[in-house]
């Protein structure tokens, strides 16, 4: 990573893109496991995950991928 950062280069548009829609698929394969801790830790049910944590979390994952053309040099 510290290479990278020297050589002062950006990743292109389309890798960032990527990447936050790899983040989201992830997120998604793992909402049950993410539900399952959420109830043992705060004892949250599933209605209040899915509404309250995984829909949030989503939401932003989104706006990021919708977003992330506008914010980088082109």
């Amino acid at each position: 990573l510290r290479a990278n950062f020297f050589t002062h280069e950006t990743k292109s548009l389309a890798f960032r893109k990527n990447t936050l829609k790899t983040l989201l698929r992830g997120y998604i394969a793992l909402e049950q496991e993410f539900n399952e801790a959420l109830n043992k830790d705060l004892g949250h049910n599933t209605f209040i995950s899915n509404f309250g944590a995984h829909a949030l979390t989503k939401a932003e994952i989104q706006d990021l991928i919708d977003g992330v053309g506008s914010w980088i040099k082109p």
